[in-house]
């Protein structure tokens, strides 16, 4: 049984599907005053935003008033009927495809409101920080790494300055992260080594 149904026949149709088909993500909308971070869906290579949203029993509403928007749009912008759970209940929310719209990258985000696990996950990947057992003093610290690594990797990964860099450092120890070795230092931007919470 399929799960997507076009609800109108039309160069982009409505569509009607469960949320585990589509990826909701940050999305930057352009506004008059510069630009905004809005949630957003992103679902075959298209993004969207959400425009309305219907409890349950209104689902038939829901429908109708996608149908309207495609036909406003004349079949311009594809239209989603989305069956989500908000906070207890379900709801059927409606997202209308949006071309100016554009994912929120990390680079996008300041110190203060970067998604710390999304940039550790990227910090332990392929490409990240280089991870391995280091001595010093003759006592050797399993799976570190080094703070001006951390400093250089995510000036050149995010496009950002040495002091926001050093900021973000700060918030991954403050913030439980990554810690000194031996707990001595705060986050630095010098040989001192540190260690992902995860590798304890």
């Amino acid at each position: 049984m399929r799960t997507i149904r076009a609800m109108f026949t039309c160069h982009r149709p409505m569509l009607l599907l469960p949320a585990n088909q589509v990826t909701y993500c940050k999305v930057i909308q352009p506004t008059d005053h510069g630009a905004e971070t809005i949630d957003g869906v992103s679902y075959q290579n298209k993004l969207f935003k959400k425009v309305n949203f219907f409890p349950e029993v209104k689902k038939q509403d829901a429908i109708f008033y996608a149908k309207q928007l495609t036909l406003d749009s004349k079949g311009m912008a594809l239209v989603l009927v989305i069956k989500e759970q908000d906070l207890m209940d379900d709801v059927f929310a409606v997202w209308q495809e949006d071309r100016a719209l554009r994912i929120k990258e990390l680079k996008d985000y300041t110190a203060d409101q970067m998604d710390l696990k999304e940039l550790v996950t990227k910090m332990r990947d392929i490409g990240g920080l280089r991870i391995e057992d280091r001595t010093y003093n003759l006592t050797t610290y399993a799976r570190c790494f080094v703070g001006t690594d951390v400093v250089l990797w995510l000036m050149q990964t995010l496009h950002i300055s040495e002091e926001d860099a050093i900021r973000i450092g700060k918030r991954l120890v403050d913030d439980q992260w990554i810690h000194h070795v031996t707990n001595e230092h705060d986050f630095e931007n010098a040989y001192l080594f540190y260690r992902f919470r995860w590798d304890d």
